[in-house]
């Protein structure tokens, strides 16, 4: 599991990152989850701690001011 966080005061900027980021992880094969809460945050990460023993699926979650995206995809 991979967590981060990171400022982005703007909201265009914002927009057009996590866009990028879901067509990019699409075409990778990960799926993804964008919610538009920061406190969705706190229950992505406990969610991802309980599930832990999943070893074959490898979770990232990325928050910004206005976004909590949630990356997971199958190990290979």
């Amino acid at each position: 599991m991979t967590s981060s966080k990171f400022k982005n005061n703007g909201s265009f900027a914002t927009s057009a990152m996590v866009s990028a980021l879901v067509i990019g992880m699409h075409v990778a094969g990960v799926h993804l989850l964008v919610a538009d809460q920061a406190a969705m945050y706190d229950n992505t990460m406990a969610s991802i701690a309980v599930s832990a023993q999943q070893t074959n699926v490898v979770k990232s979650v990325v928050r910004t001011d206005a976004f909590v995206v949630t990356a997971s995809r199958l190990k290979a």
